[in-house]
């Protein structure tokens, strides 16, 4: 597992990362490219669901049962960038349990384009074509959805 940095905040009385990590992929800072062998488009794909995401800092992904520890923290740089984004996901059941932060976006990136611009190496504008073109986010969405059904990464409200 990765070694808590030490610039990381946690709110103690709700266990919740306060702020993004130095290395968060949805930081402006981060390294494009630096996404943990996954594409920019599987990350896009969960930000815009109703995925729980740790905090890579505290997730130990060669764990083969890392899925089921959802006592670490939550990414506090997906969390800030659903609230840029202005995520459909809120006031529904699931932001009972995703977590939530303020907007800012001198830290982290504005939009979906921007996210994918930084990753790709490519300019926001030919990134909003991709997304266009692919079908928008929402198809990303879908992708991830099939892709992780049989994980426990996107909440599930109780029946």
């Amino acid at each position: 597992m990765n070694q808590e940095p030490t610039s990381l905040t946690l709110d103690e009385s709700t266990k919740r990362l306060t702020t993004p990590c130095g290395s968060c992929p949805w930081r402006r800072t981060t390294t494009p490219g630096q996404l943990g062998g996954s594409s920019p488009v599987t990350y896009l794909g969960q930000v815009n669901g109703a995925f729980w995401l740790p905090c890579h800092s505290f997730t130990d992904y060669n764990d083969p049962k890392w899925r089921d520890n959802t006592a670490k923290p939550q990414c506090a740089g997906a969390a800030t960038f659903r609230t840029n984004i202005q995520w459909q996901g809120f006031g529904t059941s699931a932001a009972k349990i995703l977590h939530t932060l303020p907007a800012n976006t001198e830290i982290v990136f504005a939009s979906n384009e921007e996210f994918l611009a930084h990753h790709v190496s490519i300019p926001v504008t030919f990134a909003r074509l991709f997304i266009k073109q692919a079908g928008g986010v929402g198809r990303f969405v879908q992708y991830e959805l099939q892709r992780q059904s049989e994980h426990r990464r996107m909440y599930k409200p109780a029946p």
